[in-house]
């Protein structure tokens, strides 16, 4: 700074005496001053940016990234992966695999690989594609020691036409595997409805295996004759099978009921497989996920997993609809995952457009929630119980739950400039990480927001703490029995129930009327359990 400084005005001055000399006037001097000025403002931004990106990869050098993407193979990567299909070593030959399957780039010959798991995962990748080269492998794989290939290669060999004797011959095959498989490249043989349907019949009243059969052979070549058994799968609630069930309907999402997917949201077993088949329906799964987000009967299991589904779209329409209920949602934890759906939505594609006035508002109110529960701990003083050491510990969390809420938000509205890795740094104990995020904060945040921040960030006293939160900060308190009335009217129900059996152990009698007071009929019912065994123990005391 000081060789800046004094550099610069050592500068200057010889540009003033050179400008004497050669007898400027003074709109001379007045456009070069102008012209310096404009250049002085350029290289601030410039320098700005590099100074918060140097603090941004101090954050970001001990975190896992993850957002990492593959770059495109070139010609030379591609040689490397095929020869690695070869390896004996499955797992390397399996990445080798799936990497060429993202570029469509997989060579029929991996069929002839050694390893059924890898076999079995070639097909799966053939088998809605039509490559004439797997046409000769195709017997050889009809005669394979593994079921499920051999199934695979017979639905192979029925779509592509090849070897109908096979397929035929198949229905009587020992394994429900390979038989399931030809029953449903059968089923539109008109010559042969009756078998098919009397075995499809069969393998649906069977166990749990047969109907596990049944539902790979359908996605192995699905079709909208399988619409009816596909729901009857679907309800059998065998996770095994409603997954390979869901597998049909992401391929063939013209088959899928929402309706009865919006339910199955509410299964951890099938969760992933539901929101795939959804995203697959398009702005018919979309449509329906923003009218269950905003219908108040909607369950509340089911409400919660909508946010992340949504957001699996990756529209302005699905960011457009999280925005709107994020300030209206009145259950916590969905709220929360609305936060996190945008979270993802804005990092994955941070051009997406918000409604950034919404997102502020939802900042400044978690910055209020913050304000508050740093202040009601600083009024707490020190715990002289178990219930008052329990009361100290809930406010802390609370604030800093408080606080993660405005992190994230603020990550919405800058995705790009490392709020959440600030956020990770400030709960850290780390100095150096936690001084980093500190100066991301300060030339980042807005300074309506970037000081109340700091005001509940930082180890204050309690005066300077209300000072700098100014408005925001609640109260002041004049006795314990105010600052227990505010917490008994905090819309935390957890925190209310805390505080009654508090005031209960304190014996705090003056209270009596404002626990009386608080308590509705509209409460959950443990909250009304805690003020009721907290006026009865009141009571006794009293007596």
């Amino acid at each position: 700074d000081a060789v800046g400084q004094r550099g610069g005005q050592a500068a200057a001055a010889l540009l003033v005496f050179a400008l004497v000399a050669a007898g400027a006037d003074q709109q001379t001097y007045a456009l070069i001053t102008s012209c310096i000025g404009v250049a002085w403002l350029g290289a601030i931004m410039l320098v700005r940016r590099s100074y918060v990106h140097q603090f941004r990869d101090t954050l970001r050098a001990g975190e896992i990234q993850r957002d990492v993407q593959l770059p495109n193979l070139d010609a030379t990567t591609t040689d490397v992966l095929i020869e690695s299909l070869s390896s004996p070593d499955e797992a390397e030959a399996m990445a080798s695999l799936e990497l060429l399957a993202r570029a469509g780039r997989v060579p029929a010959l991996v069929l002839y690989h050694p390893s059924e798991t890898i076999v079995r995962r070639a097909l799966s990748l053939f088998a809605h594609q039509r490559r004439p080269e797997i046409a000769p492998v195709i017997e050889y794989l009809m005669d394979h020691a593994d079921p499920l290939i051999r199934a695979a290669a017979l639905a192979t060999a029925a779509r592509i036409g090849i070897h109908h004797e096979r397929v035929v011959a198949s229905l009587a095959d020992r394994d429900v595997d390979v038989r399931a498989a030809a029953l449903v490249a059968c089923a539109a043989d008109a010559d042969r409805s009756d078998i098919v349907t009397a075995g499809i019949s069969i393998l649906v009243g069977g166990d749990e295996a047969d109907r596990l059969a049944l539902a790979r052979a359908i996605a192995l070549a699905p079709n909208a004759r399988f619409r009816t058994l596909l729901t009857d799968l679907l309800g059998r609630r065998e996770p095994a099978v409603v997954r390979e069930a869901l597998r049909v309907l992401a391929r063939s999402p013209e088959l899928a009921d929402v309706e009865r997917l919006l339910g199955m949201l509410a299964d951890p077993n099938v969760r992933n497989d539901v929101r795939r088949v959804l995203m697959a329906t398009g702005p018919r799964g979309l449509d329906r996920l923003i009218g269950a987000l905003d219908d108040p009967r909607t369950p509340l299991n089911v409400r919660r997993h909508i946010p992340r589904t949504i957001s699996r779209f990756r529209t302005r329409a699905a960011a457009a609809s999280l925005v709107d209920r994020l300030l209206r949602e009145p259950d916590g934890t969905t709220e929360f995952k609305i936060l996190r759906a945008l979270g993802r939505l804005r990092s994955d594609d941070p051009q997406l457009p918000v409604d950034a006035s919404i997102i502020r508002e939802y900042a400044r109110r978690s910055l209020v929630d913050a304000a508050r529960y740093a202040v009601l701990a600083d009024h707490l003083g020190p715990a002289v119980s178990p219930s008052g050491e329990l009361l100290r510990e809930l406010l802390s969390e609370k604030r800093f739950f408080a606080i993660e809420h405005v992190f994230r938000a603020l990550d919405i509205l800058e995705p790009t400039a490392g709020l959440r890795s600030a956020h990770d740094a400030i709960a850290s104990s780390d100095p150096e990480r936690r001084g980093a995020a500190l100066e991301i904060i300060e030339h980042v945040v807005r300074s309506d927001l970037r000081n109340p921040l700091l005001a509940v960030i930082e180890p204050l006293d309690p005066q300077e703490r209300r000072d700098r939160l100014g408005e925001l900060a609640p109260g002041p308190f004049e006795s314990q029995q105010e600052l227990f009335a505010a917490l008994l009217a905090d819309r935390s129900d957890s925190l209310r129930c805390v505080v009654a059996h508090h005031i209960a152990e304190r014996n705090i009698g003056s209270l009596r009327g404002e626990l009386a007071r608080l308590q509705t009929l509209d409460d959950p019912p443990f909250v009304i359990d805690a003020f009721q065994q907290a006026l009865a123990r009141l009571k006794v005391n009293d007596a």
